[in-house]
């Protein structure tokens, strides 16, 4: 329907052989045009296909000595790592500032965040969201848990844990997820 009515729009300036005579003397072109305008606008604002998830809103708590993670949910896609500036200038001077490892999840498929109105960090919907950054709070003993998502590193994953915003610099992209677990697929 859209490019119906865009079509029309040009047969009608063709016909008046000018943009401004057009909007001027046709009251019809400029509704149309409108509709088309609107049309256009709403499609690039759509959200991604995939259900929405939620951030994560309730405190962590410890069940047998590890971190439990309310709200998981579960991410497909592949990890890789990046390297970013860090502090303490965060790349305006590379001589004094610090390198930051990140683990990024490359998602199959956007995915968008509705936003929790009850915490002040999560207040801010994401949408088309097609990277997230995993952080691993419970390093486990000896750093097993880094080792084992560092080894996964290149390859296809799926990870669960909760949603959280980004809040500071090293937080590397809008998303964070608190890694509770990671498998390869």
């Amino acid at each position: 329907m859209p490019l119906d009515l865009f079509f029309v729009v040009v047969r009608r300036v063709r016909l008046l052989n000018n943009w401004r005579v057009a909007l001027r003397v046709d009251p019809i072109l400029v509704f149309v045009a409108g509709l088309c305008w609107c049309n256009l606008v709403v499609a690039a604002d759509r959200v991604a296909p995939a259900p929405c998830l939620h951030y994560q809103h309730e405190p962590n708590s410890v069940v047998n000595g590890r971190s439990s993670v309310p709200k998981e949910v579960t991410l497909t896609g592949e990890l890789i790592e990046r390297t970013y500036w860090g502090p303490p200038n965060w790349g305006e001077k590379p001589a004094t500032d610090r390198l930051e490892e990140a683990w990024i999840l490359v998602l199959d498929a956007p995915a968008c965040v509705l936003a929790d109105h009850t915490n002040q960090t999560n207040d801010q919907p994401e949408y088309n969201v097609i990277v997230v950054q995993l952080v691993v709070t419970d390093s486990g003993p000896d750093n097993e848990y880094i080792k084992q998502v560092a080894n996964l590193v290149g390859r296809r994953v799926t990870v669960a844990g909760a949603l959280w915003h980004a809040v500071t610099g090293h937080n590397r992209t809008p998303v964070m997820l608190m890694v509770a677990s990671i498998a390869s697929t």
